[in-house]
């Protein structure tokens, strides 16, 4: 590794290099890739699945929620191939095996200023998605809150769209960003160029302590309308735990800012940028992971509903329906969210074939009515009273 000059704290962590020249967080950080984009797709999955129960798969935040989730992909993706070109390896050890040095250490800083804009607006999608869920689950509750959910709406889309800018023009002009690596090891910048870039803490420090204020908020958010929810307490832990998953991301945004400020150039640059790109993967796809869990209500309301069928009412009756199915359950209100799945009897549309119930009036003919089919298969004798059906529509 050339250099012309070199500081103490350069010379010292080349000793410290040397010493520990084989050490590697390459698979540390693919592992913690691989992971996030895998319950990033399947948190997206779910979700579309338990929108699709209640035919809302296509809502604004479902969407939105997709496009983040398409970002957040190629954000890790090229966290993935910055490891490839030796992002988690000491510098003089990515030097020692580069055919054309620093050409993968400017490859891994490229990798950055990508993944530093794709990031900012992944973020801002996920959370323009779960303002948007909590447009459509709490104003019914809380109707003050319409107001406060869409100054976050408008205040998230100005700083996604003022962070990425701001991302775009970290220098001037942009390639300058990872061709920067040349003059400090000491080599020739390979097009002339002359630096123009904005400091680190300015650069990532600032939009990153602006985006854990917004979450911050958000965080509040839910916290309010249960706050005021009369609701028994078992669903009102579950409901939550549900919307207070985001602290995980919200920790997560606190971690990548503690290492985003603290980064200095000693000289083991791909080494010391280690922690900023894992963390930024990590966040950008469990904060699509935490916002669709909420959003999956239908479908664990589902679940419950089988399997309250098959333990509760298998010694009376056999839950095979052929007729329609039980009506949708609705994300519109966050009390639908918390209610029981079979709570309400007038809103099952009983209809099929599986049995006919026989009123004890007699007909003109002196047989009894035919009375509309109940969509129950009956598995045992039991004998009927007064029931009130309503007619298929």
């Amino acid at each position: 590794m050339s250099s012309n000059t070199t500081t103490p704290e350069q010379q010292a962590s080349l000793e410290y290099q040397k010493t520990h020249f084989y050490e590697d967080r390459g698979p540390e950080v693919l592992a913690a890739c691989v992971v996030s984009i895998v319950f990033c797709v399947l948190a997206v999955i779910l979700r579309l699945w338990a929108q699709a129960i209640i035919h809302k798969i296509f809502t604004p935040d479902s969407i939105l929620i997709l496009i983040a989730a398409v970002i957040a992909i190629a954000t890790t993706s090229c966290t993935i191939a910055a490891v490839h070109s030796g992002l988690g390896k000491h510098q003089i050890r990515v030097m020692s095996i580069d055919p054309d040095p620093p050409a993968k250490t400017a490859f891994i800083f490229e990798m950055g200023y990508i993944v530093t804009i794709l990031q900012a607006v992944a973020l801002m999608f996920t959370k323009l998605s779960i303002l948007l869920f909590y447009h459509r689950a709490f104003t019914t509750v809380l109707r003050p809150l319409k107001w406060t959910i869409w100054i976050l709406f408008y205040y998230c889309i100005g700083l996604g769209i003022g962070s990425t800018v701001e991302f775009i023009c970290a220098c001037i002009p942009p390639q300058m960003f990872w061709l920067r690596v040349y003059p400090i090891f000491g080599y020739p910048l390979p097009e002339p160029l002359e630096e123009n870039c904005l400091p680190q803490q300015m650069h990532l420090g600032v939009p990153l302590l602006l985006d854990l204020a917004s979450e911050i908020v958000m965080l509040a958010v839910p916290a309010i309308v249960l706050w005021n929810l009369q609701l028994p307490l078992r669903k009102k832990i579950g409901l939550t735990f549900a919307f207070s998953m985001g602290i995980f991301v919200t920790g997560i945004s606190v971690v990548r800012f503690y290492y985003s400020w603290r980064m200095v150039n000693d000289g083991d640059l791909s080494w010391d940028d280690t922690d900023s790109f894992m963390w930024t993967s990590v966040q950008v796809c469990f904060g699509i992971t935490t916002a669709c869990i909420p959003a999956c209500a239908p479908l664990l309301r589902m679940i419950q509903a089988q399997t309250t069928r098959k333990g509760g009412y298998g010694s009376s009756f056999t839950s095979n329906f052929t007729s329609p199915s039980k009506p949708k359950a609705d994300t519109d209100s966050v009390v639908n969210l918390a209610r029981p799945t079979w709570d309400d009897v007038e809103q099952i549309p009983w209809a099929g074939n599986c049995c006919e119930i026989r009123s004890e009036t007699p007909a003109r003919g002196g047989h009894p009515i035919p009375m509309q089919t109940l969509g129950i298969q009956v598995s045992h004798d039991v004998k009927v009273g007064h029931v009130a059906l309503r007619p298929n529509k």
